[in-house]
């Protein structure tokens, strides 16, 4: 009987029904699609806009959510002191941005912070020493040490780049073993630690390397070495989009992979050099800024209580302007380093800046005026070190010293060598501040500016800076971003959008036989659960026994117990039968299914018994009976039961874990649940694999949706 009836269907009171029942169903359909926008928006999202559970991604809408965002890829705040780095390479930062969550939180201060950048594009003299800026900083940047440089790399880039790097490696010696084997192997011997997937290393060292610390250090092990290669392929700008190179014409150009030493372009052609100077300016890889560990030793307690500021963390520009009496803007334009040649700073700056060289300045970045007397000074120094041993020195050193007077002082630390690098650090702690010099980036940048430049007035006219002592010139990160950001906008956020897929895709199809197992597995399984379930419900329907209820209840039954109280005993099972890590583990156990049977064998019954009658007397067998009379009628309901299987089958992580400790074996789903454990620290990529696991579902879905409509409405027109 129809809800609403045809005679005076089209009165008012039958036309609100109608409406009413639409309006529900228009609200429940909202109810389901909501949640799963807000999936794909969260998928697609980072540590800015994560939480914000928004069913469109923000970014779609705003140029300035687009820009700011494009920052905490530059500046991670996962990163040492990535933070405090960003809000001293910019303007008008807020002092509660420690975070990007809170940067995300505050969307009225971030619009404003952006927009102070952005309107800087529609003034064209203006931009013009935006653009002088970032070229300049990218001549200078492109050739700096990489001693004294930092990569903010993206975490999801350093997998696939590694085994790229060490598959060509293994390619080249060759061996026995499968490529990935051999790779994972020579990168296991060269990192000195053993490692079962290129995806099983989190790179903390490298990001919480303590580089504004007095005795740190850079890394010298087969770990540190490999990533001079990422730094030097992000330096090459191997990973952005091809659109952008094919854009200004540099499609042809090799990947800096190709020789797996990455080769700085920028000195091979100059439609390269014109790229990265006025396309891409900016770049993941570049030099350390001393200044930011200068403005931490300002914010120190210490430091706090003898300027008479109070308060706590790093320095704000109008806590510097108090204790020196100083009226800058921002704290981009507070000088440094603080040494001379320069317009005269206050008394008190400098004699901070000497209690930092001397108790806080990084010793890898010191530099002593080697001379006689200091010859002199550091062999009596190593003489009391040793107890006037040589023998003793050379064990200590690992050297071969034959004489004293063999016995001399580098210039610069020997950070190859740890025991001469720490005898050359206690030393120099002894030396006056004269005798040394202090490098930094900034120092060598405003360096590099009078040389190109002549004078600090020429660089005020080139780049429409108002400064009045080189020591304010600061490295233009926030120039070099603006330049790239303006002129590549749509190609890097579409990347964005897309990198967590990437990543994702590319964790589970490069697993060793995940896919193929999973295809294996699901054909497998629908093979053996159309064949076992159909004809088990076909002969307890066809063949009347007296046991048949007490069957029926049996299958039923195993329904009641979660699948986890079987667990063990099947595991137990599997291996008394000599069947871990094969297929037959993950099929067996659900080969016979109670709820499929009794739902056949429901159908079945409900099939005229004339039908079967007519086949008999035609002489018909039982199994034609079955295949031609049937299994045809069957269709619809056995199309539920493989669309049941299929996901049951697809989503089994837990029994597939259980019975196969061989990674060799696991299928997608296994390597799934791996991958929410391994990066649950970034929800958004959990959320992107959420989706894509979805995918196959849907798809099987709606291709089939006409025969599981009929399976599921079928029994109940029986």
């Amino acid at each position: 009987m129809p809800l609403i009836p045809v005679v005076g269907r089209h009165s008012f009171k039958m036309r609100l029904v109608a409406w009413s029942i639409y309006l529900a169903l228009t609200v429940l359909g909202i109810g389901m699609v909501y949640p799963f926008l807000m999936t794909l928006t969260a998928s697609v999202s980072g540590p800015m806009d994560y939480d914000r559970y928004a069913p469109i991604p923000r970014s779609l809408l705003s140029r300035e959510e687009r820009f700011v965002g494009g920052l905490s890829h530059y500046f991670p705040d996962t990163m040492r002191n990535g933070m405090l780095m960003f809000s001293t390479s910019f303007e008008n930062v807020p002092d509660t941005w420690t975070t990007w969550k809170s940067v995300g939180d505050d969307e009225q201060a971030l619009d404003r912070f952006a927009r102070n950048y952005l309107t800087i594009t529609g003034n064209a003299a203006r931009f013009a020493g935006i653009k002088r800026q970032a070229a300049d900083y990218d001549v200078f940047a492109s050739t700096y040490p990489l001693s004294d440089s930092i990569c903010s790399f993206d975490e999801q880039i350093i997998g696939p780049f590694f085994r790229d790097c060490y598959r060509q490696i293994a390619t080249a010696k060759r061996g026995s073993g499968s490529l990935d084997d051999r790779a994972l192997a020579l990168m296991s011997r060269d990192w000195g630690i053993p490692l079962d997937t290129f995806y099983a290393f989190k790179p903390d060292r490298e990001f919480q390397a303590p580089w504004d610390q007095t005795n740190f250090l850079p890394f010298t092990d087969g770990r540190a070495k490999s990533f001079e290669w990422l730094w030097l392929a992000y330096r090459d700008r191997e990973f952005l989009p091809e659109s952008m190179k094919s854009k200004s014409g540099l499609a042809e150009f090799p990947s800096a992979l190709a020789a797996l030493s990455p080769s700085n372009l920028t000195s091979i052609d100059p439609r390269w050099q014109n790229f990265t100077e006025n396309v891409v300016p900016m770049c993941e890889t570049r030099p350390y800024p001393m200044k930011m560990a200068w403005l931490r030793f300002l914010g120190s307690d210490d430091a706090r209580v003898k300027l008479g500021i109070g308060g706590g963390g790093p320095i704000t520009i109008r806590e510097y302007n108090r204790a020196f009496g100083a009226a800058y803007r921002h704290l981009r334009e507070t000088p440094f380093p603080i040494d001379p040649p320069g317009v005269a700073l206050p008394s008190k700056l400098t004699q901070f800046w000497a209690e930092f060289k001397t108790s806080e300045y990084p010793r890898r970045l010191i530099e002593v005026r080697i001379s006689p007397a200091i010859q002199d000074r550091f062999r009596t120094f190593a003489k009391l070190r040793s107890h006037g041993d040589l023998a003793r020195l050379n064990l200590l050193l690992e050297s071969h010293y034959r004489t004293w007077n063999e016995v001399n002082i580098a210039p610069r630390v020997p950070v190859e060598k740890e025991a001469e690098a720490s005898l050359w650090m206690d030393f120099i702690g002894q030396l006056p501040l004269d005798a040394l010099r202090f490098h930094s980036a900034e120092a060598d940048y405003q360096e590099f500016l009078l040389r190109r430049y002549g004078s600090i007035e020429a660089v005020d006219r080139a780049y429409g800076w108002n400064l009045k002592d080189i020591r304010q010139a600061e490295m233009p990160l926030d120039a070099a971003y603006l330049v790239t950001f303006a002129g590549n906008e749509v190609p890097l956020y579409v990347s964005s959008l897309t990198r967590n897929y990437r990543f994702v895709f590319d964790y589970l199809f490069n697993r060793d036989q995940a896919v193929t197992n999973t295809a294996i597995l699901i054909v497998l399984s629908l093979i053996a659960v159309l064949t076992v379930n159909p004809l088990a419900a076909y002969a307890l329907s066809r063949f009347q026994m007296s046991q048949t209820a007490a069957i029926i209840l049996y299958l039923l039954a195993t329904m009641s117990f979660p699948t986890v109280v079987s667990m063990i005993p099947g595991f137990l099972l599997m291996r008394d039968l000599h069947l871990l890590n094969t297929y037959a583990a993950l099929i067996l156990p659900g080969l016979a299914n109670g709820f499929s049977i009794f739902l056949l064998k429901g159908f079945f019954d409900s099939l005229p018994a004339e039908l079967y009658e007519a086949a008999t007397l035609d002489g018909a067998p039982e199994w034609q009976i079955f295949y031609r009379i049937t299994r045809p009628l069957s269709t619809p309901i056995l199309a539920v039961i493989a669309l049941n299987c299929f996901m049951a089958t697809y989503a089994a992580w837990e029994w597939a874990l259980v019975v196969c400790q061989k990674q060799s074996m696991w299928t997608l789903s296994v390597w799934l649940y791996k991958f929410t454990v391994d990066w649950a620290a970034q929800p958004w990529l959990v959320m992107a694999s959420f989706v894509i696991a979805s995918i196959p579902v849907f798809l099987v879905f709606l291709l089939c949706q006409n025969v599981i409509l009929r399976g599921i409405i079928l029994p109940q027109m029986k």
